[in-house]
């Protein structure tokens, strides 16, 4: 990553060239009340040990804090700050005393964030003399929701009036109860402001009150975003509503078309020969071709109060089979029975015929190295799919000095090697130092082996400048969870996962690829910095060790891995993930290092899951009621047996209501997963509620 972005987007930083009378230091932006904020300090060459004070000044209050470091030393200082400290635009000065002696002023931000706020309302838009209705939704920073607390709630109008406010509201389990505000038939429409505070913490949303100035309808429409090719239905919704969201009738024509390959070649066949004549394209019509097309497809006309649910048999009734196209269309036009107006929505869902897609990363790059890309096959609904058969074709385009294009360069990668996942294939190119601009291609092939052109994905990227002197490449990589064994087998399912989840351990593989042959064979002392949320939540040191041939160790899975470069130094960081790291944390690995000759710093953000580790599932099931009698009678015999002698069972009467006779009961159950929690564990979890209904 470049180093100019680590600066701006995760901490500040202050530092001069690694020489005589170097220092380092790392300072989150944010700063938090009520926490011990950490700042990270390295000295890379001073004759002494180095004082390091910390002064945070907002206003008439100050805080300071003291740390000593020695040469080539990483130290952390605390930051305390009291949850009585003001909050907002601050000034932290830092001030060196020692073997070196420097001064420094950054701006920084106090912040409160004990408190997480949601503002939800009935609706994103409203009219004059409408109902709005408004709850709040409150948690800790942990995400756990508030049991008992009060909050605040102000809204503002278009010209930014307070019209509204309600003071006191109780909060009870994270949440508000549902207030109403009655909107005035005379307001200031435009983009109202309904915001909400706790303590320091205040979270808004806007809404729309507009007055329409004619009568008119809205048409909704819900299908599937894609189609499998086994798919043989097409399901969706179709919905109408007045201005006030008020249901109304309609009557409604479906049509339904297909596009096929041929109907692509065709297209495609057509523009190159506009492009070969140069011929300017003409502008496409927007409505009659859509009209004059859609008349040619097998329709089906409906009636609609308001919402319909559709599941049409494509083939029987449109004569559509999905196995032989590569996208439906859909075109629905409805009309108003009451006005007599119309609309109309046009849908293509594209249908997937090998049920798989393919991604690409990273999408940042350095000219000047080989760089390692990853191309990651998903099904469409975003699962890991087991990858097939492609080509990438990586096209760079080479600039001269003045940065325009002077040659072009192609590479097609047929070969990929794993890491012990089936769903992702790398492959490493080397991106030349003039390089400009790159686009890379993914093309899928058929099971004949020949190219789809019409299922090529291509990806414009631009490759970051090469680095000033840095001494090497550092490159940071999640390794996959160990939670259960790997397959080898190409054809085995996906089992592992590249996601962090609180309590377990995430492990991070560090590799370092000097610029130039090194002649220190010895283990490289890195530093790392954690952040989550503008804060620095962990930092500590570790080790990376040259590999062997310098000496050569592999990590590779498949024979057509490349082999790995020669004096690389890698090592794995170990993690104990936390809840206060949820949901994103980025993190920082850096090394100065003059004896070495280098000097090299890079960022790898990534998801954190497990906030809520034992998620339950609530199942209801409807029973006739039982009476107290076959309570303990024999469903066979219809005997009751005597337990005036048995010490096990409770014989205090069982209070039962009148009401309760000849109606149905509503039996509760929580399910967890893979267990099933018995009635002994929920009675002592929470009390069990049963609803009684009328048959």
């Amino acid at each position: 990553m470049n180093w100019s972005l680590i600066v701006l987007a995760l901490v500040a930083l202050t530092g001069v060239a690694i020489a005589e009378n170097s220092y380092l230091i790392i300072a989150p932006k944010l700063l938090k009340v009520g926490f011990e904020n950490q700042l990270s300090v390295f000295i890379a060459a001073a004759s002494k040990p180095v004082e390091v004070k910390f002064e945070l000044l907002i206003g008439q209050q100050r805080i300071s804090g003291l740390t000593t470091v020695k040469a080539g030393e990483t130290r952390n200082a605390t930051l305390t700050i009291p949850k009585e400290f003001p909050v907002g635009a601050a000034e932290l000065t830092i001030i060196g005393t020692g073997g070196i002696s420097f001064e420094d002023r950054r701006d920084v931000i106090v912040y409160d964030n004990r408190y997480v706020l949601l503002v939800q309302t009935s609706s994103s838009t409203y009219r004059p003399s409408d109902d709005m209705e408004v709850r709040i939704i409150a948690t800790n920073e942990e995400l756990m929701p508030l049991e008992n607390s009060e909050t605040e709630i102000e809204i503002y109008d278009a010209n930014l009036k307070l019209v509204g406010e309600f003071r006191h509201v109780p909060i009870r389990a994270g949440i508000s109860n549902t207030l109403t505000f009655p909107i005035a038939m005379h307001c200031n429409v435009g983009t109202w402001l309904v915001s909400a505070t706790i303590g320091n913490t205040t979270s808004s949303v806007e809404v729309l009150v507009a007055r329409p100035t004619t009568p008119s309808f809205d048409l909704k429409a819900i299908f599937q975003r894609f189609l499998l090719r086994t798919d043989k239905f097409l399901r969706g919704v179709i919905e109408i509503d007045n201005d006030e969201n008020e249901p109304i009738f309609g009557r409604a024509i479906v049509a339904v078309g297909q596009i096929t390959e041929q109907d692509v070649q065709t297209m495609m066949k057509e523009q190159a020969e506009k492009m070969q004549k140069h011929e300017k394209p003409l502008p496409k019509p927007e409505t009659m071709p859509v009209v004059e097309e859609w008349r040619k497809w097998k329709s089906q006309e409906m009636e609609i109060a308001g919402r319909v649910e559709i599941n049409y048999d494509l083939l029987s009734l449109f004569n559509v089979d999905v196995t032989k196209v590569i996208a439906v269309q859909v075109y629905i036009q409805v009309t108003d029975l009451a006005s007599g107006q119309e609309r109309f929505i046009q849908h293509v869902i594209p249908v997937f015929s090998r049920d798989v897609v393919y991604d690409i990363r990273p999408l940042e790059f350095e000219a000047g190295f080989e760089n390692e890309f990853e191309i990651i096959a998903k099904r469409p609904d975003g699962k890991p799919s087991k990858m097939e058969d492609l080509i990438v074709t990586v096209s760079m385009m080479l600039g001269n000095e003045q940065g325009k294009i002077q040659d072009e360069k192609s590479v097609e990668i047929k070969d990929f090697y794993t890491r012990g996942r089936n769903d992702i294939g790398f492959f490493n190119v080397e991106i030349p130092e003039n390089c400009i601009g790159v686009l890379m291609t993914i093309t899928p092939l058929s099971e004949d082996g020949k190219a789809r052109g019409y299922r090529t994905h291509a990806v414009p990227l631009m490759p970051k400048p090469r680095r000033g002197v840095s001494g090497g490449k550092l490159s940071i990589e999640l390794l996959p969870s160990i939670a259960s064994p790997v397959a080898t087998d190409a054809n085995a399912p996906v089992v592992s996962s590249q996601i962090s989840t609180v309590g377990r351990t995430s492990n991070f593989y560090i590799q370092l690829v000097p610029a130039k042959s090194i002649q220190k064979f010895q283990p490289v002392p890195m530093s790392y910095v954690l952040l989550t949320n503008g804060r620095i939540t962990r930092t500590g040191e570790f080790m990376i060790k040259p590999t062997k041939e310098c000496q050569s160790k592999k990590r590779a899975i498949k024979s057509e891995e490349p082999l790995a470069p020669i004096c690389v130094f890698n090592g794995t960081l170990p993690i104990e993930i936390t809840r206060d790291m949820v949901p994103y944390s980025t993190l920082l690995v850096y090394t100065f290092q003059p004896s070495f000759g280098l000097n090299v710093a890079e960022s790898y953000r990534f998801s954190v899951a497990g906030l809520f580790q034992s998620t339950l599932t609530l199942n209801a099931t409807i029973v006739p009621y039982t009476t107290t009698s076959s309570m303990v009678g024999d469903d066979l015999t219809e005997s009751k047996e005597d337990f005036s002698s048995s010490e096990d069972v409770d014989l205090r009467s069982v209070p039962l209501s009148k009401l309760a006779q000849d109606k149905n009961v509503l039996n509760f159950h929580l399910l967890a997963p893979q267990i099933q929690l018995s009635a002994l564990t929920l009675w002592n979890m929470m009390p069990l509620f049963k609803v009684y209904q009328p048959e």
